[in-house]
């Protein structure tokens, strides 16, 4: 039985939980957890929003940390940051990366993601 195309979020947080930026959505094909990104390569993302996201990335570093998760709606994955304790979230989406309409973005590999290896995990 094929996986359900699910939205993918690339977003950034800050360190001390006051401020979140939705960078992008892309398709994908399994749930993926939050999971911190240390490196955009293992997505396969087309060359242009690898390298804008990289760059996004580097400038904001010291203040912000990119991650990557799964969620069927903007409202959905702004409901599952804020339950993680994080403030000040947008009202509404607009992709610094990539376009707004998911029938355009690319397909997003999550398979080499550095899944978090604990006894217990929350289900998405």
């Amino acid at each position: 039985m094929p996986q359900k195309e699910t939205k993918v979020w690339i977003y950034l947080t800050k360190r001390d939980k006051s401020g979140v930026r939705f960078l992008s959505q892309f398709r994908g094909k399994e749930k993926v957890p939050p999971t911190r990104l240390k490196d955009f390569a293992t997505l396969n993302l087309p060359f242009a929003n690898n390298q804008k996201l990289t760059e996004i990335v580097y400038e904001l570093r010291l203040d912000w940390e990119p991650w990557i998760e799964s969620a069927d709606s903007f409202d959905n994955i702004k409901d599952k940051i804020k339950k993680r304790g994080y403030s000040n979230l947008p009202i509404s989406f607009i992709p610094e990366v990539g376009s707004n309409n998911i029938t355009l973005t690319p397909e997003v590999y999550t398979s080499n993601l550095n899944k978090t290896k604990i006894m217990t995990r929350r289900q998405v």
